[in-house]
């Protein structure tokens, strides 16, 4: 039973805060169905043309050729590397620069705990 001392308590919901709600799922409902309609069409049309593009790239003599020519590139320039990569000097200038690249990348977490810190002790986001 309701007490004449009885108050609207604040938040609780009312038939106008409902029929806006619902007023606005429908809305929202709407223009998801929109939007996930237009993805799906701009989607197929777009896989329809880069489909497209492929078989025009594909079709073309000279372009095969070069994409051949290209992998056979790729293939002799990769054995070279590996070549010269074997040689000791190499090897051991590669292990330098992973070790400093290492010790580069720790001290770059450090400074940024400490600079996360020091914005913590004095307030502000600038380092004089």
């Amino acid at each position: 039973m309701a007490d004449a001392n009885d108050q609207i308590i604040e938040g609780e919901i009312t038939t106008t805060d409902t029929a806006d709600e619902a007023s606005t799922l429908i809305t929202v409902t709407s223009l998801i169905q929109n939007y996930l309609g237009q993805i799906n069409d701009n989607s197929r049309v777009l896989k329809e043309h880069r489909q497209v593009i492929e078989d025009a790239l594909n079709n073309d003599e000279t372009y095969t050729k070069h994409v051949e020519s290209a992998k056979e590139a790729t293939k002799t320039k990769l054995a070279t590397k590996k070549q010269l990569m074997s040689a000791p000097n190499m090897r051991e200038l590669a292990e330098k620069v992973k070790d400093l690249s290492a010790d580069l990348k720790a001290a770059k977490e450090s400074l940024s705990q400490y600079l996360q810190q020091y914005k913590e002790l004095t307030g502000s986001n600038q380092f004089e």
